[in-house]
């Protein structure tokens, strides 16, 4: 989900930056790249139990 979120913010931004004179929504690239920052936070909670669990077993 992190991935997907990413992506399609950034599309979002370079369709905007690439072409100024496309009709775009500033407020929708915001919220994509709002999304993927909270799914990138997620997935890193995530590694980070995943490295403690881990280091607690060794």
């Amino acid at each position: 989900m992190a991935n997907d979120a990413s992506m399609g913010a950034m599309e979002q931004y370079l369709v905007a930056a690439i072409y100024p004179e496309a009709v775009g929504n500033p407020e929708r690239a915001y919220e994509l790249l709002e999304r993927a920052i909270t799914h990138h936070e997620r997935a890193i909670e995530h590694l980070e139990l995943a490295a403690s669990t881990i280091d607690a077993e060794t």
